[in-house]
């Protein structure tokens, strides 16, 4: 079987939030942000829609991306993005907007969750592949009045150290439209896969001792460190 490397796998998804507990000014200023995002951008994000708490973006060259600010957080999504230059290049960007405007001094949290997906089919196929990793440990004593056959679906692993959160989930998966005669595949979106889901988060942060740009490269990073070894036996 040939190595498992970090491009072996395809973006699937990309999704950052970060969380604020008082982003009160964004009833009196969500405008001006909008034009600050608008104007910083290049006139390449725009706005969508106006809700009662938050406000949606556009990104006017990619329609599978939207960004969005308000009372209580900030995001910015990509459905396959291929790469993380979207993020990298118009996260920060958003992001200096919102807390310059809105005045935040803390955030509650900050996600960054990627999921990665590795092709394999059928499903049996990425279901053996997984199994086959021995990622998980298995009592068979525990489980044995349920059935004499065990696999493991989607265990979830939290790694942490004094600052950074990252949990971690490797499974097999199937698309919901897997059976519907209309849908389209491709690699960054196939029928059946392994789908490699890691979420870096860090809580209760003030803002002033936070680096957006640099949280961005470094879970990208862990990620191209360390998915070889996680992905091969």
């Amino acid at each position: 079987m040939a190595r498992i490397t970090f491009d072996s796998l395809k973006l699937n998804r990309a999704i950052l939030e970060i969380r604020y507990p008082k982003g009160y000014l964004y009833w009196d200023v969500c405008g001006k942000c909008v034009l600050d995002i608008n104007d910083k951008s290049q006139e390449k994000i725009d706005f969508l829609e106006l809700k009662a708490d938050e406000c949606i973006l556009r990104f006017v060259e990619n329609s599978t991306a939207r960004a969005s600010f308000g009372v209580k957080h900030m995001t910015l999504s990509a459905t396959k993005p291929r790469n993380l230059n979207l993020v990298k290049e118009n996260a920060p960007l958003i992001f200096e907007s919102v807390k310059t405007h809105l005045k935040i001094e803390q955030i509650s949290r900050v996600g960054f969750r990627l999921f990665y997906v590795l092709k394999k089919d059928p499903y049996e196929e990425a279901e053996k592949f997984v199994n086959g990793l021995e990622l998980y440990t298995l009592n068979i004593d525990r489980f044995k009045g349920f059935g004499e056959e065990l696999s493991v679906a989607h265990a979830t692993v939290l790694a942490s150290n004094k600052l950074d959160y990252a949990s971690i989930s490797v499974g097999p998966a199937k698309r919901t439209d897997a059976d519907e005669p209309s849908a389209e595949f491709d690699d960054f979106a196939p029928r059946h896969a392994v789908l490699i889901d890691i979420d870096f988060y860090r809580e209760n942060i003030r803002v002033t001792q936070f680096d957006l740009e640099r949280f961005i490269h470094d879970s990208e990073k862990k990620i191209k460190d360390n998915i070889s070894h996680l992905l091969n036996k």
